[in-house]
């Protein structure tokens, strides 16, 4: 036999419990005889777990602190599929005086748990099953099972929480790419826009230096770095008040000239029309 068939072999003998048998003789643990509980014993035994409900909660009417027939009702709630139902009469079981109910209450309510692939719930119910019965050799099997399934589960959802950040990621960056295209697209329509302008003049019926820019004037010159306006209009006065000082200064030496000139000819017409020989002084 291969390993994968002694395997699936091992599952098929032990795997997770077909839950347990009901308690047989009209519910020993009880320690009383009662006619319902028996009748509900009788149909669960038939297959008929709806008649076996029917009688397990005519029993519960009767002994409503009895955990044996909260355990029986579990097991008919369980065969007729309504497991929450099944959950709470098997933890109702559980809370008896009895070690070996409550082992298998706990025992069934891992399997309960297991089948709805809550598989941490599972667990807790096995370990409380061993607590009550440590030699509960199933309990021990179906523990170790619930865990690697356990485990199997927080793998499988590491790996889809991975995936689905990276699909996360991919599709964050597709939309970057995607803001970032659309943007130089934008630009380059603005940048064509501007480019156009200057050709399309014509078309609006405007001169054909209507749109031109205007032209700045022309700058005017400013004066040497090393000398201010003031100093510059001050060195201009300073240099016409010279030139009209030397205007001023040949005129006056003009006028001299001629003045001179006249004395001359005035002192040489006195000379000779008034002239006088000198008289003797001895």
């Amino acid at each position: 036999m291969t390993r994968g068939a002694a395997s699936q072999h091992r599952w098929a003998t032990v795997g997770v419990l077909l839950l347990l048998p009901v308690l047989g003789g009209g519910f020993d643990v009880l320690r009383v005889r009662n006619a319902a509980v028996e009748r509900g014993n009788a149909a669960l035994a038939a297959g008929l777990a709806k008649d076996a409900l029917a009688a397990y909660d005519q029993a519960l009417a009767e002994q409503p602190d009895a955990q044996g027939i909260h355990y029986n009702r579990g097991v008919a709630l369980h065969r007729l599929g309504q497991h929450e139902a099944a959950r709470q009469a098997l933890l109702r079981a559980t809370q008896g005086e009895d070690r070996a109910l409550r082992a298998k209450s706990f025992y069934n309510l891992g399997d309960v748990d297991f089948e709805q692939k809550r598989f941490a719930e599972a667990a807790t119910a096995f370990a409380q099953a061993l607590r009550f019965d440590p030699g509960h050799r199933a309990a021990k099997w179906n523990l170790e099972l619930a865990l690697r399934r356990r485990e199997q589960e927080q793998k499988k959802e590491q790996q889809q929480q991975k995936e689905q950040q990276q699909q996360d990621q991919q599709q964050k960056n597709q939309q970057q790419q995607k803001d970032q295209q659309q943007q130089q697209e934008q630009q380059q329509q603005q940048q064509d826009q501007q480019q156009k302008k200057p050709t399309s003049q014509g078309d609006q019926g405007a001169r054909p230096d209507a749109q031109q820019p205007p032209r700045e004037p022309a700058p005017t010159p400013s004066p040497t770095p090393r000398e201010t306006p003031r100093e510059a209009a001050a060195r201009a006065a300073k240099a016409a008040a010279a030139q009209q000082g030397e205007r001023e200064r040949q005129q006056v030496l003009e006028a001299l000239d001629r003045n001179d000139k006249n004395v001359q000819r005035e002192q040489a017409r006195r000379l000779q029309g008034l002239y006088r020989p000198p008289a003797k002084d001895w």
